[in-house]
């Protein structure tokens, strides 16, 4: 996740005069003296100036106007953002330097074999991209060009070993390079949960020493952070494949909603709630396996419309797992992936049983993300011009975004957005879309389903050519999305259940309950996928979607939303919380403990 302004600055007017020619922004000659100059901004590529001329990467205004200039990468007035570029070999985009590159989506879009031809260079035996008119498919290409595939083992790059290297040879411990003192970390602490007692931490977990004692601690009360309705499904290897509903009380109890776990004549039971330490206990529950659960709790990242956490529970009432490899590792524990919806009203959650589906769910404060657009936008004096791109454009320091900006504390601002009049004063903000301050851009749109470029009104949408030539989809999924998934459905009206999809690079199947439900290929294009159904009920259509993403030491976790049979994708993830939407949230393994 990283900033960006994918930027056409055509900065100012045809009636700034010759003196002001000089971008004085020249002069910066690295990315992080650039953004942190009054008035200028750091592209991943050299500008194009008005006149034509070639410029540098750090181009901005002068107090009394600008030199007009074009940026093709990522234009940022605040940070050394670090964009993709393509692997012409494996055709996947990879990071590049900070200040360099371009966003991920527009490399993915343009970084793919499709529509291109390919001719080898007999000098490397590499495929490369041929003129028009000219070479032939990569996969023919490859066949013919020896010596394309990657260095066996036995080459001499690979096969000789470090320690016969010069480089590789450590000096000895009197000599003047081990000599100088080396930097220490602060040593960190965790609480043992058994003894209560802090103790050394490894590097990078933990806290100091007298934040772990305030902590390490018993107490009757449930930790803020879990107070509301979840609802789970499990990660481990033996646990029921179920959801399962749990619901932390202001009042330090717990009810759970389980079909797998719990009295035999009742789904719903409940439990007292103490904090120890780092884990959670649950007592004096009202099921025949175990009166005490002892926990291990770790709440994570948040997506669009979720909060995530999990919860490992010794099943057989021993102590908690010392963290979630282990737990994934261990009989007779479960471990759960857990969701719950961000305050937002657009996702809403019902406890498994009906009997107490109406009570109210307790959930933090919202996070600065949500928080009144006005109150988030009033340093920026551009965004009271935002009525239309016009009367935007006639105001100093000001540009129009073809899309709302999103400014560096998070917040959602309007198309309208600039420079203070005071030039040390700075509204770092992010365009999705094209940035101009000179005119409003006649723009153009990818309508993805059917995956052609329509015109939209002035100073939205993005040039002809960069639709069209991004406006196109590859076979199969993003990398991102290959593998194995475990999740809920959370759309408005969700069913009560498991789902399940398998990914690869041909097919993705839908599972739901243990019972398969449908079989599709799939499409991607930038941040958007598409699904076609070969079986199923809705055989035949296509559902176009987007996916955010993250990931903690045991999972990778992703939020999925498709829009209806044959319908645009909607325009963000709140949409895809309404029929005919669909939005899931899953998990997939990243520790080799976890398998489904």
């Amino acid at each position: 996740m990283f900033h960006k302004i994918i930027v056409v600055a055509v900065v100012a007017t045809s009636l700034i005069s010759a003196a002001v020619a000089v971008d004085h922004c020249n002069t910066f000659t690295n990315c992080a003296t650039c953004v942190a100059s009054p008035l200028c901004g750091w592209c991943s590529s050299p500008v194009v100036y008005q006149n034509g001329e070639p410029g540098f990467q750090c181009a901005g205004f002068n107090e009394n106007g600008s030199n007009p200039f074009v940026c093709n990468g990522i234009y940022s007035t605040n940070t050394c953002v670090q964009g993709y570029v393509c692997n012409l070999t494996t055709y996947q985009c990879e990071l590049t330097v900070p200040g360099g590159g371009v966003p991920q989506e527009v490399c993915e879009s343009n970084c793919s074999t499709v529509g291109k031809t390919f001719i080898c260079n007999n000098a490397t035996k590499q495929c490369e991209i041929a003129p028009a008119g000219q070479g032939t498919s990569l996969q023919d290409c490859e066949s013919s060009c020896s010596g394309t595939h990657s260095p066996s083992s036995s080459s001499p790059s690979s096969s000789s070993p470090a320690s016969s290297s010069p480089a590789s040879g450590s000096p000895s411990s009197d000599s003047p390079a081990s000599s100088s003192p080396q930097p220490t970390t602060a040593p960190t602490y965790v609480c043992n949960s058994t003894s209560l007692q802090c103790v050394a931490g490894q590097p990078g977990q933990g806290s100091s020493l007298l934040v772990c004692q305030q902590q390490c601690k018993q107490s009757n009360h449930t930790p803020t952070s879990l107070l509301g309705m979840w609802r789970t499904f499990p990660i481990d290897h033996w646990t029921p494949v179920d959801e399962m509903d749990v619901w932390f009380h202001l009042n330090n109890t717990v009810t759970v909603y389980s079909p797998f776990y719990g009295p035999p004549t009742s789904r719903v039971w409940s439990c007292n709630v103490q904090t120890v330490g780092n884990d959670i206990w649950l007592t004096n529950c009202n099921v025949p396996q175990n009166p005490t659960l002892k926990c291990l709790y770790e709440t994570t990242l948040t997506l669009p419309e979720t909060y995530h956490a999990m919860l490992a529970c010794n099943m057989a009432g021993g102590n908690a797992p010392s963290d979630f490899n282990t737990a994934l590792a261990t009989a007779n524990t479960s471990v759960f992936f857990m969701s719950r919806c961000v305050s937002d009203g657009y996702c809403k959650f019902n406890f498994g049983d009906s009997s107490i589906r109406g009570d109210v769910i307790q959930r933090p404060p919202k996070r600065v993300r949500g928080a009144s657009l006005l109150s988030l936008t009033t340093t920026d004096p551009c965004s009271q011009y935002a009525s239309n791109c016009s009367y935007c454009l006639s105001h100093q320091y000001c540009g129009w975004c073809s899309t709302n900006v999103v400014y560096t504390n998070g917040g959602t601002g309007t198309q309208c957005a600039g420079f203070n009049s005071d030039p040390n004063q700075k509204n770092p903000f992010t365009c999705d879309g094209t940035y101009s301050t000179e005119m409003c851009l006649p723009g153009w749109v990818c309508e993805p389903v059917n995956q052609t470029c329509v015109p939209t009104t002035p100073g939205s949408g993005v040039p002809q050519q960069d639709c069209e030539s991004s406006c196109k989809a590859q076979p199969g999924p993003p990398s991102q999305l290959l593998g194995s998934w475990r999740g809920l459905l959370i759309q408005n009206g969700y069913p009560y259940g498991v789902l399940e999809l398998k990914i690869n690079q041909t097919t993705i199947v839908g599972s739901f309950l243990g019972q398969q439900i449908f079989t599709g290929t799939m499409k991607n294009l930038g941040a958007n996928v598409f699904v076609t159904y070969t079986s199923g009920f809705q055989m035949g259509a296509t559902v176009a979607g987007m996916y955010a993403n993250d990931q903690n030491e045991i999972v990778e976790y992703i939020e999925l939303m498709f829009g209806g049979a044959n319908m645009n994708v909607p325009a963000n993830f709140k949409e895809g919380m309404i029929a005919p939407s669909m939005e899931m949230v899953l998990a997939k393994c990243v520790s080799s403990n976890c398998e489904f």
